[in-house]
């Protein structure tokens, strides 16, 4: 019969790793739970900020959002949401369809992008950069275009 010890993961290691793992998803949830659901400790108890829904307010900041397909667009949306004082303010794409479909799509949230803060074609993103008044970008192109785009923002 062969020895098991050292194949795999022990029990012990095992129970270690799960009793961790349920203290973080305990911690995730806000509160760690008696065996009867009952709230135990908070955050506060655990000297831990508290999970926001979104950012505090701050310094305004402008975005600039290159690439502009499906994930750029919910990109877009999902930095807006994220708290208050954010905005989209310019657009970079390399198809000029993509590009009108998350306008239209930002406009359908109340975000407006002026024709001149829009920019196509492959250098789109260097034109952003340049003219497109941003405080941050927003990288939402296939992973390969990056490093070329990372140098520059």
């Amino acid at each position: 019969m062969e020895d098991n010890k050292n194949k795999g993961v022990s029990r012990r290691g095992f129970l270690s790793s799960a009793v961790k793992a349920g203290t973080v998803g305990a911690l995730a949830t806000g509160t760690i739970l008696s065996a009867c659901g009952e709230s135990k400790l908070s955050y506060q108890d655990l000297g831990l900020p508290e999970l926001l829904d979104k950012a505090p307010d701050g310094k305004k900041l402008k975005a600039g959002l290159v690439g502009c397909g499906n994930r750029g667009t919910g990109a877009a949306l999902n930095f807006l949401a994220a708290g208050n004082g954010l905005e989209v303010v310019a657009l970079a794409d390399v198809f000029e369809d993509q590009l009108l479909d998350c306008k239209a799509k930002l406009a359908e949230k109340g975000v407006e992008i002026s024709d001149d803060k829009c920019f196509i074609g492959f250098d789109a993103y260097q034109m952003l950069l340049d003219n497109g008044d941003v405080d941050m970008v927003l990288l939402a192109t296939p992973p390969h275009f990056r490093p070329e785009h990372l140098k520059p923002a």
